[in-house]
């Protein structure tokens, strides 16, 4: 599971928590109207870690199922709202389902390479293969256009991705959300001027990574 899900799971299950407190508190001043919208939310964002959950694979069928339970229970808790009969339940599930998630969702990095021309690629290939090859990482290529700087100082045209001349499997594009959980790799692009030779942008002698 992408670290950016994990996350925001973890971070339901904490609001869930503080949800359940809120219920107790309306229920005492017979505020059925709000304790009504209270579960209504609970039950969405119950909903809502269940679909990530199944969106991660088949394997954390066991955690949906402690979900459905604890929206069970919401429904159960909404057809008596004179007492606090089902707290103990709903807060058992919730943390049953996060424990779940803290030791067995496995969380997966996202790295993404931006290489701008194919005769470079060389140079982040080794990157990329090793992390492609762990189980924890979901590695992404997305060729870049680039551009020559003319002697006179202006730039060319956009030169088209050299999508033929990679070894890999190259994304059109890549969506960056959660933005502080990915790595980002790419070459310094650098410009070389000795005389009154034309200016070309070329490759730099060191490899760039940013945390997003």
């Amino acid at each position: 599971m992408r670290r950016y899900n994990k996350r925001k799971l973890t971070e339901d299950f904490d609001s869930l928590f503080e949800l359940h407190d809120r219920i107790g508190a309306g229920l005492k001043e017979d505020a059925h109207a709000q304790v009504s919208a209270l579960l209504a939310k609970c039950q969405e964002t119950a909903i809502s870690a269940g679909n990530r959950l199944e969106e991660d694979g088949g394997s954390h069928q066991s955690a949906v199922r402690v979900l459905e339970e604890y929206c069970e229970a919401l429904y159960l808790q909404s057809l008596d709202l004179s007492e606090y009969t089902m707290r103990s339940r709903l807060d058992a599930c919730i943390t049953q389902v996060r424990e779940y998630v803290r030791q067995q969702v496995n969380e997966t990095l996202e790295v993404v390479f931006l290489p701008y021309k194919a005769s470079m690629w060389d140079s982040l290939e080794s990157v990329w293969r090793a992390a492609k090859e762990d189980k924890n990482c979901a590695a992404y290529v997305v060729a870049i256009p680039y551009f020559d700087k003319n002697p006179d100082g202006t730039v060319s045209l956009p030169i088209l991705r050299h999508k033929n001349g990679f070894p890999c499997g190259l994304h059109h594009f890549i969506i960056f959300r959660g933005t502080k959980r990915k790595k980002l790799f790419f070459r310094n692009p650098e410009y070389a001027r000795t005389g009154n030779l034309p200016c070309t942008m070329r490759a730099g002698n060191s490899l760039s990574m940013f945390r997003l």
